[in-house]
């Protein structure tokens, strides 16, 4: 029995080798909000559909959300307002000007499955 859960292990690693994964939105925050105990602490979020419930700032950096959907799918996987993007699905958002930002939000979005 030991020896067969390697094996399946390693044959699931295969499998999901030919397939493509499922998308995600990955993003990095950072927390610019004292209130929330943690200023300046960075937190990775996935997010694996839309819509995301969401809004953030207009052509300002850091680019920071400033609107939740009550109950909204960011804010149930820990998205907070406030919070500032410093990375989408590995890609450092630091030193990019707002459309670089946006565009790379809209293109991990635009990956996601509808939950609609």
């Amino acid at each position: 029995d030991n020896i067969v859960q390697p094996m399946v292990a390693a044959m699931d690693a295969v499998i999901l080798q030919g397939n493509e994964a499922p998308a995600a939105l990955v993003i990095s925050f950072e927390n610019k909000r004292k209130a929330m105990g943690w200023k300046g602490k960075e937190v990775e979020i996935s997010l694996l559909s839309r819509p995301l419930g969401l809004a953030f700032s207009e052509d300002v950096v850091p680019v920071k959300i400033t609107k939740l959907v009550k109950d909204g799918y960011a804010m149930s996987r820990g998205v907070k307002v406030g919070m500032a993007v410093k990375s989408v699905n590995g890609q450092s958002a630091v030193g990019m000007q707002y459309p670089e930002i946006l565009e790379l939000l809209k293109r991990g979005t635009e990956l996601l499955p509808s939950s609609d």
